[in-house]
């Protein structure tokens, strides 16, 4: 699958960003870190959407989000 997203991502003219879902109960993968440096690569936006945190203790929510964030070197 791999080749195939990336022939798409090098030469689409449609594409104007990518939202990257990340679960907020999970740490960030190799595989997000990867696809994270790619698309930088590619000069394409990356909007960062964190799901699952209906599943987190309020409390715990921002932590979580800036335990991904740090992980993935991203604001």
């Amino acid at each position: 699958w791999k080749p195939l997203m990336e022939a798409y991502l090098r030469h689409t003219r449609q594409l104007r960003g990518i939202v990257m879902l990340l679960d907020a109960r999970r740490d960030a993968s190799d595989d997000d870190m990867d696809m994270l440096d790619f698309l930088a690569e590619l000069e394409i936006p990356v909007l960062m959407a964190v799901t699952k945190v209906d599943k987190l203790r309020p409390r715990e929510v921002a932590e979580r989000i800036a335990a991904l964030a740090g992980a993935l070197e991203v604001e």
